[in-house]
């Protein structure tokens, strides 16, 4: 069993962040129930464009699934310990990248 999930880059222009989280975001709504995102957008002072660029990834061999927010809390223990957790133990397999307006 592979799970698929994501490492997201957002910026603003001024500001960026980067977090997992599970699947491959298209869209703002992939993205809202996810603290990190939450936190990039409560920081943007004014409504703007955000720029979001998305690396998916399938960790293990065999079907994908989309991976769990418990899952997703795992991985990104891993990558905080091992920065090249990605490279070493996952299989990167779509790249997304879209644009949002911050506060609709």
């Amino acid at each position: 069993m592979a799970l698929l999930f994501s490492n997201v880059t957002v910026s603003d222009g001024n500001h960026q962040a980067q977090f997992l989280v599970a699947g491959v975001p298209i869209c703002k709504n992939d993205l809202e129930d996810w603290t990190a995102y939450q936190n990039f957008i409560s920081g943007m002072e004014l409504d703007g464009t955000v720029n979001v660029h998305a690396d998916g990834y399938l960790y293990g061999e065999g079907g994908g699934f989309i991976a769990r927010p418990e899952e997703v809390a795992y991985f990104t223990m891993r990558l905080a310990s091992k920065p090249t957790f990605l490279q070493d133990r996952c299989r990167k397999v779509v790249t997304v990248d879209f644009k949002l307006l911050s506060k609709m």
